[in-house]
């Protein structure tokens, strides 16, 4: 059942539905600068899934927490600024034992969580996000039902630790993760530890790119089934690789009009996909629906972002191909250039990293 809750941005008062990140929250009321930088400028969510930490406000007097990853509820004070803060309540400490610790709560750490505990291991899964399946699996409020992967980990014993992320490695061997309210530190003791942090979006700056309103292509998709209303907005999607179709044909369906698709590949190189996606059938289908939904849209290679322009949020994005610019006028921007893998938790432990991924 999705409830409603009264949430208070900037003193004003929003109805939402549980689960609804206050990110999206904030945007569906037309705050889309959640916080402002220390030159003054306006800041706003960018990757929508507590990567990029652009979206830091005061949630219910704990100043610089991700309101990306704080979902609404009934009664949250949301800021945007830290000043005239009263004091936050004292820290819950918490303490937890396991035989193996899975730290990533996507398709990869549920299939371990599941074997580990198919074999008699108590085992917890720890995830920062508010329900399990990672970026590839999040759940959507419109269609909220666990996965039967979630399902299988559950059944074959494994405990989740949602909402909290990892912070470090203390002296006695323990981890110490915190609740993503910041009211709750938990110390985990462990026998075995299993990494499955997956990756991030790749982001390359362009002037501009910092204004509220320009996501990254998976941010927008996050905040989309975090509750982001995006029916009836303009939107520009740019970048490289096959999410910006997926992307957009998730935008159309929430009723988005979606103003064009600028991928930066030449026509050459996507082209020379196409043999590799036609052996994988459902890969296959998937590509063709999404294109489907987007007929209307015009669809470019070979183009890039260079310029996005706009006040206290993004207004227009100038695009080129080397040769010309195009202006594009747009309520938000998606830009996305592929996937790095997020090692900032096994750097944490002591693991070698080589050009940006865990040596192993």
């Amino acid at each position: 059942m999705i409830t409603p809750f009264t949430l208070s941005i900037k003193g004003s008062k929003q109805t939402v539905v549980d689960g609804t990140s206050l990110a999206a929250a904030a945007a569906n009321a037309g705050v889309c600068a959640t916080r402002t930088s220390v030159t003054g400028q306006p800041r706003g969510p960018l990757c929508g899934m507590g990567v990029c930490y652009e979206c830091r406000s005061t949630i219910n007097q704990h100043p610089h927490q991700r309101s990306c990853m704080n979902a609404a509820g009934d009664g949250v004070d949301h800021r945007a600024d830290s000043s005239n803060v009263p004091p936050a309540t004292a820290h819950r400490c918490e303490e937890a034992a396991c035989d193996v610790l899975v730290i990533g709560a996507g398709p990869a750490g549920l299939a371990a969580a599941r074997e580990a505990a198919l074999r008699g291991r108590s085992v917890i899964i720890i995830d920062d996000n508010h329900a399990p399946g990672g970026q590839i699996w999040r759940r959507d409020l419109r269609a909220p039902t666990p996965t039967r992967h979630e399902t299988a980990a559950r059944s074959a014993g494994a405990s989740f630790m949602l909402d909290r992320g990892v912070v470090t490695r203390l002296d006695n061997g323990t981890i110490l993760a915190a609740s993503a309210d910041g009211h709750t530190n938990t110390t985990i003791a462990f026998r075995t530890i299993v990494l499955a942090t997956g990756a991030r979006e790749r982001f390359l700056p362009f002037p501009g790119w910092t204004l509220p309103g320009v996501f990254g292509a998976g941010g927008i998709q996050a905040l989309c089934k975090q509750g982001l209303d995006v029916a009836g907005k303009r939107i520009v999607i740019t970048g490289s690789g096959p999410l910006l179709l997926a992307v957009g044909a998730l935008l159309a369906a929430r009723g988005a009009e979606v103003a064009a698709i600028h991928e930066q590949a030449l026509w050459s190189s996507v082209r020379s996909m196409i043999p590799a996606l036609l052996s994988r059938p459902l890969k296959a289908f998937q590509a063709l629906t999404a294109r489907l939904r987007l007929l209307g849209t015009p669809y470019k290679t070979g183009w890039w972002p260079v310029l996005a322009r706009g006040d206290d949020r993004i207004r227009e994005l100038v695009l080129t191909d080397g040769r010309r610019e195009e202006v594009i006028g747009c309520d938000y921007a998606a830009c996305g250039f592929g996937l790095l893998p997020r090692v900032r938790t096994a750097a944490l432990l002591g693991c070698d990293i080589e050009q940006g991924a865990i040596r192993v």
